[in-house]
């Protein structure tokens, strides 16, 4: 067979088979590069919704620990008042005692023997507050009731009434030495 002219440009049939050749490797190249970009895409569209979701659950993750660092360092704040205050410690001196007894004395109206019993618990609990140990005293009598505050400073104890009426300072107890070895 003769190639065919065109043109004066002659084509042979091995040419023409070599061109198709080609074009169908080119297509086939195109359609794959089709197929594998749009997979390509498709899992890109995928992994960016995935990334999406993860973002989300990320910044919600920082605010649930921001917000857990806040309650941990208000709780440590209130750990460290509480270790700051307890044990509770006793009066360093009788003049430490007298001046705060003093400044912590109320006037209130006799109501009732549990009415004072309250206020000294009151004045108890403000020791507390301060790390200081203050206790209550309530001693009933066939006729009368009696409510103390009661302190120590080193190894004596002292006792006051928190009223301001009735206040006449501080009352040594004894030596606690002495009443630690009853002689009976």
């Amino acid at each position: 067979m003769e190639p065919r002219k065109e043109n004066e440009v002659s084509i042979g049939s091995n040419t023409l088979l070599a061109i198709a050749k080609w074009k169908t490797i080119a297509i086939v190249f195109i359609v794959l590069f089709l197929i594998v970009g749009s997979g390509l895409g498709v899992l890109l569209w995928m992994n960016s919704n995935q990334l999406s979701v993860v973002r989300a659950s990320l910044t919600q993750s920082q605010s649930e620990l921001a917000d857990t660092s806040a309650q941990l360092a208000d709780t440590s704040a209130q750990l460290s008042d509480i270790q700051s205050k307890y044990p509770l410690r006793s009066f360093g001196s009788y003049a430490q005692l007298s001046d705060w007894a003093s400044s912590h004395l109320t006037s209130y109206t006799y109501s009732d023997d549990l009415a004072e019993f309250n206020v000294a618990c009151g004045i108890a609990a403000e020791a507390m507050n301060e790390g200081l140990l203050v206790w209550v005293d309530f001693d009933r009598t066939s006729d009368f009731v009696y409510t103390y505050c009661c302190a120590f400073v080193g190894n004596s104890m002292y006792f006051w009434t928190p009223h301001t009426t009735y206040y006449d300072g501080l009352q040594k107890v004894y030596d606690l030495y002495r009443l630690s070895s009853p002689s009976y």
